[in-house]
């Protein structure tokens, strides 16, 4: 559905890969912009070969890649389709997950899907954490616990690299309307899409200096070890007055 939902307007620029991140740049006419996405797993030959031959390619053989099987491939896809949303975001407020978490989820019940850096300094100030991940570390719950856990949320932060593994689909049924949804990580795509599937406030990246992003992207791990670009978090009311 979201490789609908993206135009597919573009010329592949340049492609960039860190540990466990990838870079796609997005030229329509002289304008460029660029953005991110996990690659899931350790970068491997697999994704340094999409790296090779997607440069110069149409943006919609990129955004193909977003349906297909290979989990290699998909990362570029995303990461292609965030940087054609750029061109069209409306003016993003600076968001910090953390804080956000904790004013909602003080006293309340909050379920993370995905175990997020700041689990530890989260789990004393709201009144119950349950962490659900593909690969449990202590404290953590196995993944195929969200059946039980989300729907008891009072908040809930998924990790955009839900849309990458293909398990976004079976979380959305058991997000509760009256919980307050957030999606958050650099693969979140920042289109109001995600806000009509339930969540109330979607969190991401955008890139203000493709230059100092594209360097930085050489041996980094996450965003934090990336230059050029800010988190930033939308509302729907972001998108007041803008078709979806």
């Amino acid at each position: 559905m979201l490789r609908s939902a993206v135009p597919d307007d573009g010329i592949i620029g340049q492609v960039r890969l860190g540990v466990w991140l990838c870079s796609v740049v997005v030229f329509r006419g002289d304008s460029a912009r660029c953005s991110v996405a996990s690659t899931i797993c350790p970068v491997t030959h697999e994704h340094q070969r999409w790296a090779a031959q997607l440069p110069g390619q149409p943006l919609s053989r990129a955004l193909d890649l977003l349906a297909g099987a290979d989990v290699t491939a998909i990362p570029f896809g995303l990461a292609a389709a965030n940087a054609r949303l750029a061109f069209d975001l409306p003016l993003g407020r600076s968001g910090n997950a953390f804080h956000t978490l904790v004013e909602h989820g003080r006293n309340r019940r909050v379920a993370l899907v995905g175990h997020f850096p700041f689990v530890e300094r989260l789990r004393p100030v709201v009144g119950h954490l349950d962490v659900l991940e593909l690969e449990p570390r202590d404290g953590d719950l196995p993944a195929d616990q969200a059946e039980h856990a989300l729907p008891l949320a009072d908040v809930v932060a998924v990790t955009g690299t839900a849309v990458l593994n293909d398990t976004l689909a079976g979380l959305l049924p058991l997000l509760r309307p009256a919980a307050f949804n957030i999606m958050l990580g650099p693969s979140t795509p920042l289109h109001p899409l995600l806000l009509q599937w339930g969540f109330h406030v979607i969190g991401g990246a955008t890139v203000s200096d493709i230059p100092a992003l594209l360097e930085s992207m050489d041996g980094s791990a996450s965003t934090h070890d990336l230059r050029g670009h800010r988190l930033v978090m939308f509302r729907a009311e972001d998108w007041a007055g803008r078709s979806a």
